[in-house]
């Protein structure tokens, strides 16, 4: 696994330095920076990925339960956007007649993410 955590520290030193080439704030470099390195250092600890540990710099993997989770998880977030933007369509369309707002798409696309991320989260707590 050391061979993970140093890769992972030159991906992250790699990103946080292009973020600072690109003259963003170094506090937004470096909080970017800490987000990435507290994900790679979970990644291994949740239940998401399954380790192996002789693979080198890459040892995560996903087994057939998790990729279940995901497939399921994904499902479900693309169900609830579709039904949602079908309802907006219906609303817009023939109840309001006017145009749909753009922040309306947003909160479509955010009610997508939100669906599949609980579900994934119920769906792994067995």
């Amino acid at each position: 696994m050391m061979k993970y955590y140093v890769s992972r520290l030159v991906v992250t030193a790699v990103a946080v330095a292009l973020l600072v080439l690109a003259e963003l704030p170094w506090w937004i470099a470096a909080v970017v920076g800490a987000l990435m390195l507290g994900f790679f250092v979970w990644a291994p600890r949740g239940s998401r990925y399954v380790t192996r540990d002789k693979a080198g710099v890459a040892p995560l993997r996903r087994d057939e339960r998790t990729q279940a989770v995901a497939d399921k998880a994904g499902r479900n977030g693309f169900v609830a956007l579709m039904l949602a933007a079908a309802a907006v369509a219906i609303y817009w369309g023939v109840v309001a007649e006017t145009d749909v707002p753009g922040f309306v798409l947003y909160l479509l696309v955010a009610l997508g993410w939100i669906v599949y991320f609980v579900s994934e989260f119920w769906l792994r707590r067995g």
